[in-house]
């Protein structure tokens, strides 16, 4: 219901003895959705640790780990297209600078 941040604080108020897989799995999926994707990671790397067993975990680092491949792809090409933007602009400029130099 993307209470997240309620979800972490209720999660947090349980005391560390009581922490098993299933508390690392639920705050990794809080702290995923509150954008604190490195300690999502580990949380459900800690879940998985504690209960081998469960295909769920598994499945649910997979997912994290493939949102943040498709974001670095997503920003390379980002990066791709403002690069050859600005070597187009750049072209352009110099361009009109030599138009100017050749109306002398």
């Amino acid at each position: 219901m993307g209470q997240y941040q309620y979800a972490s604080n209720t999660l947090n108020s349980i005391l560390s003895m009581y922490r098993d897989a299933r508390w690392f799995y639920l705050s990794a999926l809080a702290n995923y959705g509150l954008n604190n994707r490195v300690l999502a990671v580990e949380q459900i790397q800690k879940a998985i640790e504690k209960d081998p067993s469960e295909p769920l975990y598994r499945r649910t680092l997979d997912i994290m780990r493939q949102s943040g491949t498709e974001y670095r792809q997503n920003s390379e090409e980002f990066q791709n297209y403002a690069e050859s933007m600005g070597r187009f602009c750049q072209g352009m400029c110099l361009a009109q600078l030599f138009c100017m130099f050749c109306r002398c």
